[in-house]
């Protein structure tokens, strides 16, 4: 299991990625996540954000559909935000994004100084995660 998630704050926030993978393959699964990020950075085809935009719309028109989900949207654009947005405001922005931006968000936050790791597992030898946190070219 792998997936990626936003965490929303005021002042800060976080992206994170979660795996769960044999504790095996758990430095190559760090090193592939690592490699992917670096691949945002240097941007993505249009081809890629057309299809992350899709995914996306379909998530949010489905979210809408549950009065809790359409309580805690509203609640989070006024506290966040200081304004109330509608949905198709916010599909018609992010229908305006291009690969370079996402490019130029990614090269800002995906930075070794902001990576932070939490490995839980049988390891008897943790010395295989010092300096894993590395975004560099693994190719």
């Amino acid at each position: 299991d792998i997936h990626t998630t936003t965490s929303h704050m005021h002042d800060c926030g976080s992206f994170i990625t979660y795996a769960g993978v044999d504790p095996n393959n758990t430095v190559e699964a760090i090193q592939s996540i690592l490699q992917e990020f670096h691949r945002v950075k240097n941007g993505i085809t249009e081809r890629e954000l057309y299809k992350a935009k899709h995914y996306l719309r379909g998530r949010l028109m489905l979210r809408m559909e549950d009065t809790r989900s359409v309580a805690a949207w509203f609640g989070a654009q006024e506290i966040l935000h200081e304004q109330t947005l509608n949905v198709d405001q916010i599909l018609d922005q992010m229908d305006l994004l291009t690969p370079h931006d996402i490019s130029n968000v990614a090269k800002r936050l995906l930075t070794e100084e902001k990576l932070n790791a939490a490995v839980v597992g049988p390891f008897d030898d943790i010395s295989l995660f010092d300096n894993i946190l590395r975004i560099k070219n693994r190719t």
